[in-house]
């Protein structure tokens, strides 16, 4: 029998910080997490211009974007923790700038259709 495979997400909820990503690995390590999923999206990529145009909340979403620069950064912690590096790529050069430093991807939900 298989050991339940725990993941935690943080989606976007590192604010640009890395240092408040690299504290959601600490504490998914500590908690026996076997592996941590982030979100690499651009809102140019997620939504209509026209959108983005009229609506100042989807515009604010810009500060909810992991900056690419974090990756390697989040990969090194993920190893020195023992714990898998997963993440969702929202746009496909997404999956090019997350090969080299992620575990597995997680494709969203509803984009499997």
């Amino acid at each position: 029998m298989n050991a339940p495979y725990f993941v935690a997400e943080v989606s976007s909820n590192h604010n640009q910080n890395i240092k408040r990503c690299l504290s959601f690995i600490d504490t998914a390590a500590d908690i026996g997490c076997s592996a941590i999923k982030f979100q690499l999206f651009r809102i140019e990529e997620l939504f209509a211009p026209e959108i983005l145009q009229k609506s100042p909340e989807h515009r604010k979403r810009k500060q909810w974007e992991l900056p690419v620069s974090f990756l390697p950064e989040i990969s090194a912690c993920c190893c020195e923790k023992n714990i898998k590096f997963a993440c969702t790529p929202f746009y496909l050069k997404a999956v090019d700038e997350l090969f080299p430093y992620v575990d597995f991807y997680k494709i969203a939900s509803y984009e499997l259709l």
